[in-house]
Formats: C-alpha cells, sequence, structure tokens
C-alpha cells in the first residue's frame, strides 16, 4: 500500500540501440513516461504488466502510492539507445524503481515477467 523508498546500488547495467517502437504513456495529469514496449510497469492494485500490455483503464501508481489515470497510449519512434539496470536486492519489491515519479520495474522484472511469458508459451503449445 504505500511504498518505502530506500536506495540501492546498481548491480548490471545494460546500454543498447532500440530498434522498435517505444511506448509513450501521457498520465491525466501531465507526465509522460517512454519506455521500451517490454519494459515493465507497476499498476493498481499491485502488479506487473509489459508497456505493450497497458490500457487506458489501467491506474499507474506513483512515489507517494496515489493512483495516476492514464490519459493516451501510443507507439513512437525513436532512434538511440535505451539504457536499462537492475537494482542490487534481493525481494522483488525492492526492484520497483520510479520515472517520472511512476513505478516501474528494473531490469530484473522484466527479464522474469519475459520468463513467465516463456513458460506460459511453452506450457500451452
Amino acid at each position: 500500500k504505500n511504498f518505502f523508498i530506500d536506495y540501492s546500488p546498481i548491480r548490471l547495467i545494460t546500454y543498447g540501440e532500440e530498434k522498435k517502437k517505444m511506448i509513450s504513456i501521457r498520465t491525466e495529469d501531465g507526465r509522460t513516461l517512454e519506455i521500451t514496449k517490454e519494459h515493465p510497469v507497476f499498476v493498481a492494485p499491485g502488479k506487473m504488466k509489459f508497456a505493450h500490455s497497458l490500457n487506458t483503464n489501467d491506474l499507474l501508481l506513483d512515489i507517494s502510492s496515489q493512483e495516476v489515470a492514464i490519459q493516451r497510449i501510443e507507439e513512437k519512434e525513436y532512434y538511440g539507445d535505451v539504457v536499462n539496470f537492475s537494482t542490487d536486492k534481493d525481494s522483488v519489491t525492492e526492484h520497483i524503481i520510479f520515472a517520472n515519479n511512476l513505478a516501474v520495474g528494473d531490469q530484473y522484472w522484466q527479464a522474469s515477467l519475459e520468463d513467465h511469458m516463456n513458460q506460459v508459451l511453452v506450457y500451452m503449445q
């Protein structure tokens, strides 16, 4: 319900050129978040979703634990490098980070979601 804010050393940093369109999220209070399609985003009531799976009915959570409505989600061309990192923590909740004061996951979350989706796809075949 309430976030406990702490700092953590960075365990892993990756840099690389993004060759796919990005997701641009505009919130009702005027914030913009531009992230890769596979970047994890923390939504109310407390789950992670890939950015490409978000819809305007989802509610984001900000640094003060307030729900933030999404006004618009668009795909956007992007040319350049992206940076991703993973914190040096053990608990999954300690891998929640903030971008523009909105809760998202770090590289650990992204890898975990991708692994989970791959297991689901293999199981369904």
